[in-house]
């Protein structure tokens, strides 16, 4: 008499799990790579697309608007470290807001909120190997490039493993990816 069999025999379970573990091992690797490359080409073009939204908002509102962050590389454990944000001055005469305001508002200045790259896409370093204290690049109302610290020029951005891309912006005010 012949039993009806149900389910699966622990040997055949188990050759299952172990396929399975094998191939989970084989394709790791470069899902990890992959997802390290996804946040670093996220990161350049959160960075680029803020420098461009800065150039169109000078031409817009005829202000003078600036991107400002702190290196990575920077040798102090300031909490300010791999962040940077968007600033605004009516015109020259009114002088930029401080570098670490909080965000705020007026009839001649604006700072937003940090971008804070490390939370955002964990793993990627704003020039890493650059050891002065920040970066910065700022557009008239026309859009142009009225001044760039040598820190943006290129904003190097790291993952943490594999190629590194970086950001200029040229004379003209563009944002270039490269």
């Amino acid at each position: 008499m012949e039993r009806n069999r149900r389910g699966f025999s622990l040997v055949e379970s188990l050759i299952t799990l172990s396929i399975a573990i094998i191939i989970t091992a084989a394709i790791l690797p470069g899902f990890v790579g992959l997802m390290r490359t996804y946040r670093r080409d996220g990161a350049v073009e959160q960075i680029a697309g803020d420098i461009r939204k800065a150039r169109s908002k000078a031409i817009a509102t005829g202000w003078q608007y600036r991107v400002m962050g702190f290196n990575q590389g920077w040798s102090s454990s300031s909490i300010y470290k791999n962040q940077y944000r968007i600033m605004a001055r009516r015109s020259t005469a009114d002088g930029w807001p401080a570098d670490t305001v909080d965000p705020m508002s007026s009839a001649t200045q604006m700072a937003s909120p940090w971008i804070d790259v490390s939370k955002i896409y964990p793993g990627v370093r704003l020039n890493p190997t650059d050891t002065s204290q920040h970066f910065s690049v700022a557009f008239d109302s026309r859009g142009v490039r009225i001044e760039v610290d040598s820190s943006l020029d290129p904003l190097v951005i790291v993952p943490q493993a594999g190629p590194s891309k970086t950001v200029r912006v040229s004379a003209v005010g563009s944002a270039l990816v490269q």
